[in-house]
């Protein structure tokens, strides 16, 4: 009979945790880093990540991780402590359908707080199919190819594509953002570093107060979740010297492409067509300063934040060219708020450690 057991993850973990995922991650090498993996399953402000696992011989044959949001769910005025399902693995002479309900099911039913994860291509029907756990939402990708790198895999009608398509709507944008610098309705700050302070702190109290559906942050979690970038950017907007919302860019490579990516943002209100082209426009002058080869981010489009962000200039990206899709599971609900659940304002920096 397997056992399957609970600890805290702790650095004597580390190595062996390595070693188990080397064959389902070897293309990213941040998985490879035993300082990239106490970062993000021991250093969070919230507490180590809980480990449920099984041995065979001795030696950990499957695992699954709770890792403690460091910050708080905020549902209808109420904060509650969240976790995100991660880096599940077993090994492939082990996986029995038995051992992976099993896995799963001890760290729903061990882990108090709500419940968050998604699925990949393999997984999905193993949720929905087998479990039939019910999808809240799918992740909207948005962005935009900046350099010729992105669309190299497709040869000529690559090439094609980028001088006849992409480089003239690039121009076009660099034009209009240098007429939209002309009017001063929004005032855009761009620091070359994250931080929290009392306007983002107060944006995060206001919508706490106005009952939205959003992940609400501290310093804490500033200081935790962007200390392992180099190059970040924080925007913060003003309108008629009033505080309306922040953005948070973050700079990474990812299979050979440096991306620049939208992982954070919060606003007091939605914003008007004019407003939103502005910021949007800014973030590619930023992008293309820094010679990035994608702009990207990825959000639920059924929250009014997100759609401050959808939208030209910026493409719809289909399901079909990401690696895949990205449905969201959510288990421990309190059923008052079970609806508010699919309207939250889900981001990059809250669950994908890019």
């Amino acid at each position: 009979m397997t056992d399957f057991e609970k600890k805290s993850f702790s650095e004597n973990d580390i190595n062996e945790f390595i070693q188990l995922s080397k064959s389902e991650y070897h293309t990213i090498p941040k998985m490879n880093d035993p300082k990239f993996i106490k970062w993000k399953l021991i250093s969070n402000p919230k507490g180590k990540s809980y480990y449920f696992y099984f041995k065979v011989k001795d030696n950990i044959a499957g695992r699954i991780l709770s890792a403690h949001y460091p910050g708080r769910l905020a549902i209808g005025n109420y904060l509650f402590n969240s976790f995100w399902l991660s880096d599940l693995f077993i090994q492939k002479e082990h996986r029995q359908l038995s051992n992976l309900k099993s896995l799963y099911t001890k760290c729903l039913d061990e882990t108090e707080g709500v419940i968050f994860h998604s699925s990949n291509k393999n997984s999905e029907k193993f949720y929905t199919k087998i479990l039939q756990e019910k999808i809240f939402f799918n992740l909207i990708s948005c962005g935009i190819p900046l350099s010729l790198c992105p669309l190299k895999k497709y040869k000529f009608f690559g090439k094609f594509f980028y001088w006849m398509f992409i480089k003239p709507f690039i121009l076009h944008m660099l034009l209009l953002n240098k007429i939209f610098k002309l009017f001063k309705n929004l005032n855009i700050e761009h620091y070359k570093s994250i931080f929290f302070d009392d306007d983002i702190n107060k944006i995060t109290d206001q919508n706490l107060k106005n009952g939205e559906s959003f992940f609400f942050k501290d310093e804490s979690f500033f200081k935790w979740r962007y200390e392992m970038y180099e190059n970040v950017h924080l925007l913060k907007m003003f309108k008629s010297k009033k505080f309306i919302g922040y953005i948070c860019l973050i700079e990474t490579k990812v299979l050979g492409l440096k991306n620049m990516i939208l992982s954070d943002f919060q606003f007091t209100g939605k914003l008007s067509f004019f407003d939103k082209l502005k910021i949007k426009f800014k973030i590619v002058e930023i992008s293309l300063k820094q010679k990035c080869d994608t702009l990207y981010s990825i959000g639920n489009q059924r929250n009014y934040m997100y759609k401050n962000i959808l939208g030209y200039p910026f493409f719809k990206l289909p399901d079909s060219i990401l690696p895949h899709s990205s449905p969201i599971f959510i288990h421990n609900i309190p059923n008052e708020h079970s609806e508010k659940m699919k309207d939250i304002n889900f981001t990059i920096s809250d669950f994908d450690y890019f």
